[in-house]
């Protein structure tokens, strides 16, 4: 399996050469660490000249500023990796994080699009979980295209299969929507790609919070959640459209696409039912979906509990009659 890194740059020659480092501290070597500068006008060319020579797998590619997006289509492009991933120039990696999420892609051969925790630094100190355990998320397809869901993480803490990018990049089209927060075009691109996602919630990213963050946090007023809320909107459909999905179609696969969750939460149990009973499907369709979902839910959470109070009885039985007593 061969392994890219792809990190995009503007003028964050100060963090740069942390990020270029974890990258290529990685326990789990990478074959390339694609650096995309994007037009930078700091003294990023001189970090990353110096990168450069100083270890051949890293390779620079300056363009005129475009945007994130932009960046990931110029990376993409040059790269050759069976699994690709992403890093963000103010961000780094732990040393194992390239081993952990490898050892998910060899594992697991039908998953796609995989991410993990992160560790919020600077400014802030945090961990991110977005599960308590290894989550295999199944296929969402349908739930993100009719109710538009997150089910992601921010750029650095993404990978995503060759097969799954090919698919959603290029989209020259959103670039000008789409020059950051990027990490959104892959999140619903490839769960309307048909991605299988997984979470590995350790935090194996360090996630730098300063005052020149794009995103993070940057306040938002009414107006700006309504502009991020038509962007994304767009961004649906024109993934929608790139792939040919009917909406009447996928609605009448949601109650598969549950049953695609090993062990569904109470959220995505939720969620499943609030798009099922929106969709655009006949009252007793929605009905019929949201009892097949319904069962799938309840028969999840029961076998979950039987396996809880089997290894616990095992545990128990494990402990000597003596220590028991005392």
């Amino acid at each position: 399996m061969r392994l890219s890194c792809l990190i995009n740059n503007y003028n964050y020659g100060r963090y740069l050469a942390d990020a270029v480092e974890s990258a290529l501290n990685q326990t789990t070597p990478f074959d390339e660490v694609i650096v995309v500068d994007d037009g930078s006008d700091d003294h990023s060319a001189g970090v990353l000249a110096a990168m450069a020579n100083r270890c051949e797998r890293v390779r620079v590619i300056h363009k005129p500023n475009g945007g994130q997006l932009s960046s990931f289509h110029t990376g993409f492009e040059n790269s050759t990796g069976d699994v690709i991933f992403f890093l963000d120039a103010d961000d780094v990696f732990a040393e194992n994080y390239v081993e952990r999420m490898v050892a998910v892609y060899e594992s697991r051969p039908e998953v796609d699009y995989a991410f993990c925790g992160r560790h919020l630094f600077g400014r802030v100190e945090q961990i991110d979980r977005p599960y308590e355990v290894e989550t295999d998320l199944g296929y969402s397809t349908a739930v993100v295209a009719l109710g538009r869901f997150w089910l992601g993480a921010s750029t650095s803490c993404v990978s995503l299969r060759r097969s799954t990018l090919q698919q959603i990049l290029p989209a020259p089209e959103l670039e000008p929507s789409w020059a950051i927060n990027a990490d959104v075009c892959l999140a619903y691109g490839a769960s309307l790609a048909g991605a299988r996602k997984y979470c590995v919630p350790e935090p194996l990213v360090g996630y730098r919070v300063h005052s020149a963050n794009r995103y993070y946090g940057r306040g938002e007023d009414a107006s700006g959640k309504y502009q991020r809320r038509l962007k994304t909107h767009a961004l649906v459909e024109y993934y929608v459209r790139r792939f040919g999905y009917d909406h009447a179609e996928l609605a009448r696969l949601l109650h598969l696409e549950f049953a695609t969750i090993p062990a569904p939460s109470r959220t995505q149990y939720k969620r499943y039912v609030r798009t099922a009973l929106a969709a655009p499907t006949s009252i007793w369709r929605r009905l019929w979906q949201t009892l097949q979902m319904r069962r799938h839910y309840r028969s999840k959470q029961t076998a979950a509990a039987r396996a809880a109070k089997e290894s616990t009885t095992v545990r128990k039985a494990a402990i000597p009659p003596t220590a028991r007593a005392a």
